[in-house]
């Protein structure tokens, strides 16, 4: 839903999938397009402090954190 731009309707079903890293993405995704950006900013932390032993943290966490960090470096240089 995320991909197709459907957002609300993604939003609706991605915040019933809290725990998962994957849903979390999609989720902050849909509200910075939905510009809830209060609600991006808080899952925005959640996942990056995101921390279990799953290979959902490997794919998603790792490199959210990264992608994060640059944007945040490059948000204060400007």
């Amino acid at each position: 839903m995320v991909a197709e731009g459907n957002y609300e309707e993604a939003i609706s079903n991605l915040e019933e999938d809290l725990r998962n890293p994957f849903s979390m993405q999609g989720l902050t995704v849909a509200y910075e397009k939905t510009g809830d950006k209060e609600k991006a900013a808080r899952l925005t932390a959640r996942l990056a402090g995101f921390n279990e032993p799953l290979i959902e943290q490997a794919v998603v966490v790792i490199p959210f954190r990264e992608s994060h960090a640059v944007a945040n470096l490059q948000a204060g240089t400007q």
